[in-house]
């Protein structure tokens, strides 16, 4: 049996007691676990911001063919992720399969009227979107992923 892990890790915490790895003890953890490839998203685009983690983790998962990049993305109208076609034109380009979106963490609505250009987007791309809905936000961030679903059916979310 093949395994492919959606949902893997780099960098280092801004919270001590977690842990954190480069790119080289990812795979080599993989290894260990029989996972043969993986996406990766760096805690910086959680715990710093989405740019410079996507930036990030892109230039780790660079020279390992196995490792798939995560990005994450904020609303377009703050302007800090350049002009749309831009930027899913580099994301294919450093070797993206997948966005993950912290709403929370980044102040904004996951909804279709803050996100709605980029969620078609992603439905046009067949990209999946991954939003984590544990935690703290407990009942409401799966309310929150509901609704999404509702107002984008053909969404993978």
């Amino acid at each position: 049996m093949r395994f492919f892990d959606c949902n893997c890790h780099i960098g280092l915490y801004s919270r001590p007691t977690a842990g954190g790895c480069d790119a080289e003890g990812l795979i080599s953890a993989m290894d260990k676990a029989g996972v043969e490839r993986a996406i990766v998203w760096h805690v910086a685009q959680r715990d710093a911001d989405c740019i410079t983690g996507n930036a990030l983790v892109a230039d780790a998962i660079a020279p390992h063919e196995r490792l798939l990049g995560c990005w994450s993305l904020l609303p377009t109208q703050t302007g800090e992720m350049g002009r749309l076609e831009d930027w899913f034109a580099a994301a294919f380009e450093s070797r993206v399969a997948a966005i993950r979106v912290w709403p929370e963490e980044n102040r904004y609505l996951l909804r279709r009227d803050v996100l709605g250009d980029v969620l078609l987007e992603l439905v046009a791309r067949r990209m999946p979107l991954l939003y984590h809905c544990g935690g703290q936000g407990g009942l409401e961030t799966w309310r929150r992923a509901y609704d999404l679903v509702e107002e984008f059916p053909e969404l993978t979310l």
